[in-house]
């Protein structure tokens, strides 16, 4: 696989600070890219850059690459189809809240088409409640996702601490995490999808 780190010029590791690849990044794209003054590289050379920062600005890409490049079958060796021990729960909370909240705003579209945009008072109170339940419910499991979102960075944030002493058993745990991580992403894009759903409804 292509190395980001090495266009980058960064030493492959699981952890980078978002400023540093910043920064990093326009400093290569103002020497790569193809309009800039003092060029030093073509079209190809700033699209490698791009790519590059699209991997590495993303912590769980950026964490995949470094397992590849440092190990490259230990995602393979993972039981990546399995959902991790700790998550279960989690996963049925956001799939249910996903279902009800676009069951209820599909119903909510189908009863504005049929009534019009002027519901009754006691139809706008109820819609008030369960509008109020449902980002109450929302805000409550986007925290949680956030919480164990927060602890997998910061187990990846150790591990880098100690990357020069890394053992297979830290590349398995890490490997782990990447899992974990891969799933709390789209759960988290679901949760935002479902509060803009639920936004632009009611």
């Amino acid at each position: 696989m292509p190395d980001p780190f090495a266009t980058f010029q960064l030493q492959v590791r699981p952890w980078l600070e978002p400023t540093v690849v910043q920064q990093t990044f326009i400093n290569l794209a103002e020497r790569t890219h193809p309009d800039a003054k003092n060029t030093t590289g073509n079209g190809a050379d700033f699209q490698e850059v791009t790519a590059a920062h699209q991997v590495l600005r993303d912590p769980v890409k950026r964490l995949e690459a470094a397992l590849r490049l440092e190990c490259p079958d230990i995602l393979e060796v993972t039981d990546g189809h399995l959902l991790p021990n700790e998550l279960p729960d989690l996963f049925m909370s956001v799939a249910t809240l996903h279902r009800q909240i676009t069951a209820f705003c599909g119903q909510q579209q189908k009863t504005m088409a049929l009534r019009g945009t002027n519901p009754s008072p006691l139809g706008t109170a109820l819609l008030r409640s369960e509008v109020f339940s449902l980002h109450s419910d929302l805000e409550h499991l986007s925290e949680k996702v956030n919480q164990q979102w927060d602890r997998c960075e910061n187990q990846v944030r150790a591990a880098d601490a100690v990357w020069e002493r890394r053992t297979p058993e830290m590349l398995r745990h890490l490997a782990s995490i990447y899992r974990e991580m891969c799933y709390l992403k789209r759960w988290k894009t679901q949760l935002k999808e479902a509060a803009l759903l639920l936004k632009t409804t009611c």
